[in-house]
């Protein structure tokens, strides 16, 4: 009886341990203050993030998320994507082939032109200036300068 009353001590103990010991701080619900669903989030730093989602919702923080700023958009369609290469460049894309682009951290954003009319739903730079955005219907566009141009690499819809 003996052995059975220290093995349960002890293996509480250990449990009780090993919970303070490898604790981590898990994740904590942030207020957005919009009620439209969102898609995607993109932080360029510990602090200046942006999220963007449906009827073209733009959202950004400069404090960690704590709080939620909204930003004009250019389109009411929804945006699935975004990515920022710095605090002040960066774009997101979404429905019907948007691409929409900032160039001063969102205060304003300005859409590009594609071409096309499928939905585009991943976007990724790897500079300032060459970038690519995929979609539906095996949709791959390439930019080289900035998003002036989107030359199609793979597309079924080609408007």
């Amino acid at each position: 009886m003996n052995f059975l009353r220290n093995t349960l001590v002890l293996c509480s103990l250990f449990y009780f341990l090993s919970r303070s010991l490898f604790s981590q701080p898990g994740w904590v619900t942030q207020s957005s203050g919009t009620t439209e669903h969102l898609r995607s989030v993109y932080f360029v730093n510990d602090m200046t993030g942006w999220a963007v989602g449906y009827a073209g919702k733009i959202l950004k923080t400069t404090n960690g998320g704590t709080n939620w700023i909204s930003q004009t958009s250019p389109t009411a369609n929804p945006i699935f994507s975004v990515f920022f290469v710095s605090t002040t460049v960066g774009w997101a894309v979404g429905a019907m082939g948007d691409i929409i682009t900032t160039g001063n951290g969102g205060t304003s954003w300005t859409l590009q032109t594609t071409g096309i009319t499928s939905a585009l739903n991943s976007v990724y730079f790897i500079s300032a200036f060459t970038g690519w955005a995929a979609g539906e219907f095996t949709t791959v566009l390439k930019t080289t300068n900035s998003g002036v141009n989107w030359i199609p690499l793979l597309s079924s819809s080609l408007a």
